[in-house]
């Protein structure tokens, strides 16, 4: 990583509300957000990484737009389920790759935030 990472904001509280929900939601798409700006694609685990956090990315747009609809509950812990596999599965590549210690970090740290928000369920 050449760039200095800085998620816009990053809080420690964690409640069961849909407002603390969309703030985890806003944290988790700063950080895919910063790693997306910072990371150099050079190599092809750097490519294949960039497309799959450009999908978490999407994912995370689609997740926002359901937190305040009841109706959509199902659809959320769906969602947010099968973006915590993903980010799951990036963050495992990462981790086996010879990334920097702040990607790494950033992406252990997206890997939790994903694990928060689809146990909100």
């Amino acid at each position: 990583m050449n760039g200095l990472f800085k998620p816009k904001s990053v809080s420690a509280k964690y409640g069961l509300s849909s407002l603390n929900t969309q703030a985890l939601i806003e944290q988790l798409e700063d950080i895919i957000q910063a790693l997306l700006e910072i990371l150099p694609q050079k190599e092809p685990w750097q490519r294949i990484l960039i497309r799959q956090l450009n999908q978490a990315d999407c994912d995370i747009k689609d997740l926002r737009s359901m937190v305040f609809k009841p109706k959509k509950k199902e659809e959320f812990n769906r969602l947010s389920h099968l973006l915590h596999e993903h980010i799951s599965e990036s963050s495992m590549q990462v981790e086996e790759s010879c990334a920097d210690k702040t990607s790494k970090s950033a992406m252990r740290f997206a890997k939790a935030l994903s694990a928060d928000i689809c146990h909100k369920d």
